[in-house]
C-alpha cells in the first residue's frame, strides 16, 4: 500500500484536509468572486461541476461492479478513495477514482432483512428488495468507528448495506463538508458507532444546513440530486428503509447528467 500510493495524486481524506473552503451552492457568480480575493487557490479550483459529477459517477460504478461480484469491502472511507490524474482518448487530462485496501473485504453470503405487520404475499415482495449481502465474523469488529454502521458491529458482521453507508458519509464529506478528520482514529466500538450514526443521520435528514455549501462550485440542481444520492445511500436507521444500492445510485446519476449538461 505504501508504494502503491505515490502512483495517485491523492486520496480523499488528504484531498478534504487540503481543499476546506466551501462556496454558497447556487450562487456561483459570488462563489467565482470569492475565489478570486483569495491568496491561496484551492485545490478544488479545477473541478468544474460535469468532472466532479462524472468523478462521482464513477465511484458509484466501481462500487457497484464490487457489490456485484458479491464482494463486501467494509473499510470505505476517505482515505481508502484515490484520485488518479490520466488522460482520456482525446488527450485531455480526467480525474478517475479508485477503491483501494481491500484488506477487510470479503465474499459475503445472502441475509433477508425480517419486516414486521405485513401480509403473507407483501411481506415475501419486500423480503427480496431487503436482501443484503453481509459477511460474519464472531467476535470481531472491523472497520473506523466514523463510517460503520452499529447494527452490523453489534452482530459481527460487514454488510454491502454497510458500504453504501460509508460510501454515503465519505461522499457527503468529500463534497460538502461536515466530519472534523484532523482528529485521531477512534477505537471501533459499538457505542462509538452508534453515537456517529445517529449524529451523521441528524446532520443529513434534520439539518436544514445540508447541502447549502460544497467546496466545488455547484449548481443548486447537481446539489439536491448529490445530496439525494447520499441521504439514499445512508437511509438505513431512521427512516425504516433499505439503502440504495450503488447500481440504484448510478442511474440516478446517470439520468441526471444525461437531461443536465453540466458546467
Amino acid at each position: 500500500m505504501v508504494s502503491l500510493k505515490p502512483v495517485y495524486e491523492t486520496d480523499l481524506k488528504r484531498f478534504i484536509r487540503n481543499a476546506p473552503e466551501l462556496f454558497p451552492v447556487g450562487k456561483l457568480d459570488t462563489a467565482e468572486r470569492h475565489r478570486g480575493k483569495t491568496s491561496k487557490v484551492s485545490m478544488s479550483s479545477y473541478w468544474t461541476e460535469s468532472v466532479l459529477l462524472t468523478f462521482v459517477l464513477e465511484i458509484l460504478h466501481a462500487g457497484k461492479l464490487m457489490h456485484e461480484a458479491g464482494i463486501v469491502h467494509r473499510d470505505i472511507k476517505p482515505k481508502n478513495l484515490m484520485i488518479f490524474t490520466g488522460l482520456s482518448s482525446s488527450g485531455t487530462s480526467i480525474k478517475r477514482p479508485v477503491i483501494i485496501d481491500y484488506g477487510y473485504s470479503e465474499v459475503g453470503s445472502p441475509l433477508i432483512l425480517e419486516v414486521e405487520g405485513e401480509g403473507p404475499a407483501s411481506r415475501q415482495k419486500r423480503l427480496e428488495k431487503k436482501k443484503d449481502i453481509c459477511v460474519y465474523q464472531p467476535g470481531q469488529l472491523k472497520g473506523e468507528v466514523d463510517y460503520v454502521l452499529a447494527v452490523d458491529l453489534a452482530n459481527f458482521r460487514g454488510c454491502q448495506r454497510g458500504d453504501s453507508y460509508a460510501m454515503g458519509k465519505t461522499l457527503y464529506e468529500f463534497v460538502f463538508g461536515s466530519a472534523d478528520l484532523q482528529k485521531d482514529e477512534e477505537p471501533i466500538t459499538i457505542d462509538g458507532a452508534e453515537l456517529q450514526n445517529r449524529e451523521f443521520q441528524n446532520l443529513l435528514f434534520q439539518n436544514e444546513t445540508a447541502g447549502i455549501v460544497s467546496r466545488f462550485l455547484l449548481s443548486n440542481g447537481a446539489s439536491n440530486c448529490l445530496l439525494s444520492i447520499i441521504r439514499g445511500l445512508c437511509g438505513t436507521l431512521q427512516d425504516g428503509k433499505s439503502a440504495l444500492s450503488f447500481a440504484e445510485a448510478e442511474d440516478i446519476l446517470s439520468e441526471y447528467l444525461s437531461m443536465n449538461p453540466s458546467r
